[in-house]
Order: C-alpha cells, then sequence, then structure tokens
C-alpha cells in the first residue's frame, strides 16, 4: 500500500488539499469535519473516470 501524504486543507465549494510543495489536489470523499488550513494526511490516488487523468487526496485524516 502506498504511504500517506501530508498537507494542508483548504475548504470551499471545491475542498482542496495544498501539498508542502505547493500542488492543489482536489479531494474525493468526506471532509466536513476539517477547518481550514488543518494539517491532513490522505492517500494520492488517480482518478481515471473521465476525459482527463488526475490526481485527487482521498481517505482525509486529521494529523495530530
Amino acid at each position: 500500500m502506498r504511504p500517506r501524504t501530508e498537507g494542508t486543507f483548504i475548504s470551499g465549494i471545491e475542498p482542496k488539499v495544498i501539498l508542502d510543495y505547493g500542488e492543489r489536489l482536489k479531494v474525493a470523499g468526506p471532509c466536513q469535519w476539517f477547518d481550514e488550513g488543518q494539517r491532513v494526511s490522505f492517500w494520492i490516488v488517480t482518478d481515471f473516470t473521465g476525459t482527463v487523468i488526475k490526481k485527487v487526496a482521498h481517505s482525509l485524516e486529521a494529523v495530530a
């Protein structure tokens, strides 16, 4: 299994996480329990469902 990655949660209409090197990823799955700017860990997965292949953040968890 892939290691989990950490980033900063950004709330909004389309929630995202920002990786430490600046890349932004959309969030797949529930994320209403996180606050703006909170550090989270997640898996980066590849979304093949559309015409454009993209990476998304999946299975967010709060970082202690």
